[in-house]
C-alpha cells in the first residue's frame, strides 16, 4: 500500500511538473527514506527469506553451525519459516521447521513459568507466599530475613548457589524423580532472597516441583495435559521421556576442523531445559503469548495473567532491563523486547517476543554459539525497524578519569558457585571475570569475554554503550565503596566487585606458588632425609610426605577436574583426591609439634630448622587456600 501511494504521488508529480525530473528523483529518493521508517513495508515472506538467505547461509559456515531452523510469527500465523544444513551430518538429514527435533534448553523455563501462572491465576499460588508453605518433600534453609518467594523464583531473584554436580546422567532411564532431586542436592542461599537477580536453574526447578505439590499430578504429565495438548503441540516432549529417532537433532562441536558429535545426555532438573521441539510447534506457543493466552479458540490463561506475566516484575535498576515472570527483557533501536534464551551441550536457541508488533520470533541450531541468534536479532532491527530520529540519544555527563576510576576493578558474575566444590571451575577452567578501566575521557572500558565495551555515564551510578543500547549500574555501600555491577549482557545479571586477594590472578599465582614451593621442599629433603641422623629422621620424613601428598593434589586436581564431567557427578578419582587435604591437615599438626621440638632440642642443622619451619608456615597459609576453594 505505502508503496502504490509511492507511485501515486510521482505519477501526479510527473503530469504536473514534466519539465523537473531532477525534482522527480530527489522526491524518490525522500519517498524511499520514508518508506525505510514504516516497519511493516519489507516485513514479507519474500524479503524474510532473502534476509535470512544471506545471513544464514554466510554466518553459519563461518562460525561452524551445521544446522539451524528459524521461524517468524506475525498477527497469529507464521510469516516465515526455513531449515538451513543438516541436524544429522553422518546421515544428511536436513532441518526441518515441522520435523526436526531440537533441545531448546533454559526455553523449557517458559513453560514452567507458563504452568505456575495457571496456578497462580485458578488461586491456588500466592506469588508472595514463602515457598516452605507448599513444600512437604524437604524445606528450605533461609538464614535470611526475606523469605523465598514464588516471585522470587520466577525473577530469578531467590539467592540460590550455583550447582552443576550431577545435573546430567547419561542414559535417559537414570533421570531421577524431581523432588528427590531437589531434596538431595538443594544448593545453600548466598544472598538475601529479592536483592539480586543470580539466575538459577535450581530456582525454576523449584517452580516445576510446585506444581507437582500444588496439583499431585508429575511435571511433565501437567505441561503435557496443560499446554501441549490444548496448542496441539504433538511432537514436543521432554529428553528422557522421548525415544530416539531420525528427527532428533544431533549436537555438534567443531574441533580440529571437524565435527563432532556430543553423546546423548539427560538433565535431571527438567523443568529447568530438558525440553524438545520443533520450530513449528514453538510457533503455537509464541502465538499463545502474543494473544495474551489464547491459540485458535483455546484459552490456556486469561489474557490479565499473560499481562502481569509479561510485565516487569524486578529491575536492577528502573533504566536497565528487566526480569518479567519466566521471560527477561530486551531493548533493540528502543523497542521492548521479552525472550528467553536455550543453551544445552551441542544446542543454541532464542525464543524472542515483540509484543507491540504481535511479532514472535524462533531460531534454534544444533551447536553451542548465542553470536548467531544475536546477530540476526540485530540486523533484523536495523532491517525492518530502523532507529527513529525522534528518539533523543543519551547525553553523557560530564566526568574525568577521576570520577570514574571508583568504578575500575574486576568483577565477577554472581552465578559462579561459592559453597561447593564447583567453585574450583573459576580457577581451573573459566575465571568469569569483568575488568573495567578508565580512559582519560571519563570512559570505561568493560572487558568482557567476548568484546569490550566503552561505556559514558547518563546518571549518577549509570552507564550506556556508545555502540548499541547496553547498560550498567553500580551499587556502592553506606560508605560509597562500589560492591555490584548490574549489566545488561544476554539477559539482566548481577557482578560482585571482587577484593585483590579474590581475583583469578591472585589465586592462580597462589596456587601455582604453592606447588613450586612444595616441590622444591620435596627435592631438599630427599638429601636431608639420607644424611640426617635418627632423630631428625621423623622430621624431615613427615615434612617430605606432606610436601609429595600436597603436590599430588594439586596436579591431580589440575589434571581430574573437568567441569563437563562433574555435571555427572564427582568422579571416584577426584572423590579419592578429595581425602588429601584432610591428611595433610592432620599431618601438619604433627609436623607443628616436631618442628617445634627441633627448635627447642636444636635437632638438625639451623639451615634444616628455617627450611623445616618454613614448610610449616607455607602448609598453614595452604589451609585458607584450600579451605577458599571448597577442597574439605
Amino acid at each position: 500500500m505505502v508503496a502504490c501511494t509511492k507511485y501515486a504521488i510521482l505519477l501526479s508529480f510527473g503530469l504536473v511538473f514534466p519539465s523537473f525530473p531532477a525534482f522527480s528523483q530527489q522526491l524518490v529518493a525522500v519517498l524511499d527514506k520514508f518508506d525505510s521508517t514504516v516497519n511493516y513495508r519489507k516485513l514479507n515472506k519474500k524479503d524474510l527469506q532473502s534476509f535470512s538467505d544471506a545471513f544464514f547461509e554466510n554466518r553459519m559456515e563461518e562460525l561452524h553451525i551445521p544446522g539451524a531452523v528459524i521461524l517468524l510469527v506475525k498477527d497469529g500465523r507464521i510469516l516465515f519459516q526455513k531449515g538451513y544444513g543438516y541436524a544429522d551430518i553422518e546421515h544428511k538429514v536436513p532441518v526441518s521447521p515441522e520435523k526436526t527435533l531440537l533441545r531448546v534448553g533454559s526455553i523449557t523455563k517458559l513453560f514452567t513459568s507458563t504452568a505456575m501462572m495457571q496456578l497462580i491465576e485458578k488461586g491456588q499460588v500466592n506469588l508472595n507466599e514463602n515457598v516452605n508453605n507448599y513444600l512437604k518433600l524437604f524445606k528450605i534453609d533461609n538464614p535470611y530475613p526475606n523469605p523465598v518467594t514464588v516471585k522470587s523464583l520466577l525473577t530469578h531473584t531467590a539467592g540460590f548457589d550455583h550447582q552443576h554436580i550431577g545435573r546430567y546422567v547419561r542414559p535417559r532411564t537414570e533421570v531421577r524423580p524431581l523432588g528427590q532431586v531437589l531434596k538431595d542436592n538443594l544448593p545453600r542461599l548466598v544472598f538475601n532472597p529479592g536483592e539480586f537477580i543470580n539466575y538459577s536453574n535450581v530456582g525454576l526447578s523449584l517452580v516445576g516441583f510446585l506444581v507437582e505439590e500444588i496439583t499431585n499430578v508429575h511435571f511433565t504429565e501437567y505441561i503435557k495435559d496443560n499446554i501441549l495438548q490444548p496448542l496441539e503441540m504433538h511432537s514436543t516432549g521432554f529428553a528422557h521421556e522421548i525415544e530416539p529417532n531420525r528427527d532428533l537433532a544431533i549436537g555438534y562441536k567443531y574441533a580440529g576442523h571437524n565435527y563432532r558429535a556430543f553423546p546423548a545426555e539427560y538433565l535431571n532438573l527438567v523443568p529447568a531445559g530438558a525440553l524438545i521441539s520443533t520450530a513449528a510447534d514453538m510457533a503455537k506457543f509464541m502465538i499463545m503469548h502474543l494473544q495474551d493466552g489464547r491459540y485458535q479458540n483455546i484459552r490456556i490463561l486469561e489474557g490479565e495473567t499473560v499481562r502481569e506475566m509479561h510485565r516487569r516484575q524486578f529491575d536492577l535498576h528502573p533504566r536497565m532491563w528487566g526480569w518479567c515472570y519466566g521471560f527477561y527483557e530486551g531493548f533493540d533501536n528502543s523497542i521492548r523486547a521479552i525472550m528467553h534464551s536455550g543453551n544445552t551441550r551441542g544446542f543454541s536457541s532464542l525464543l524472542y517476543l515483540l509484543k507491540e508488533q504481535n511479532l514472535g520470533i524462533f531460531i534454534a541450531y544444533n551447536a553451542n554459539d548465542a553470536s548467531l541468534y544475536d546477530e540476526y536479532i540485530d540486523r533484523f532491527h536495523r532491517r525492518y525497524f530502523p532507529v527513529s530520529n525522534e528518539i533523543k540519544p543519551d547525553e553523557p555527563l560530564l566526568v574525568d578519569k577521576n570520577h570514574v576510576r571508583r568504578f575500575t576493578g574486576i568483577y565477577q558474575f554472581n552465578s559462579a558457585p561459592k559453597l561447593s566444590i564447583s567453585k574450583l571451575t573459576k580457577l581451573l577452567e573459566n575465571p568469569s571475570e569483568v575488568v573495567i578501566d578508565s580512559n582519560e575521557d571519563g570512559t570505561l572500558n568493560v572487558h568482557l569475554p567476548e568484546r569490550i565495551l566503552k561505556m559514558f555515564e547518563i546518571e549518577p551510578l549509570l552507564f550506556r554503550s556508545l555502540s548499541d543500547e547496553t547498560r550498567m549500574a553500580f551499587e556502592e555501600d553506606d560508605e560509597g565503596n562500589i560492591t555490584h555491577m548490574f549489566l545488561n549482557r544476554d539477559k539482566p545479571v548481577t557482578l560482585e566487585k571482587l577484593a585483590w586477594w579474590q581475583t583469578f590472578r591472585f589465586q592462580i599465582n597462589f596456587m601455582r606458588a604453592f606447588v613450586f614451593v612444595f616441590a622444591i621442599s620435596l627435592f631438599c629433603l630427599i638429601p636431608y632425609y639420607l644424611t640426617s641422623q635418627r632423630p631428625a629422621k621423623g622430621l624431615i620424613f613427615l615434612a617430605g610426605l606432606i610436601c609429595f601428598l600436597n603436590v599430588v593434589f594439586l596436579v591431580g586436581l589440575i589434571a581430574l577436574y573437568d567441569t563437563g564431567e562433574l555435571r555427572f557427578g564427582i568422579s571416584t578419582g577426584l572423590m579419592a583426591l578429595l581425602i588429601i587435604p584432610k591428611i595433610t591437615t592432620i599431618l601438619w599438626c604433627g609436623l607443628l609439634l616436631l618442628t617445634i621440638m627441633a627448635w627447642r632440642k636444636e635437632s638438625g642443622t639451623l639451615i634444616q630448622r628455617l627450611h623445616f619451619s618454613f614448610v610449616t608456615v607455607t602448609l598453614l597459609a595452604f589451609v585458607p587456600f584450600l579451605y577458599y576453594w571448597n577442597c574439605y
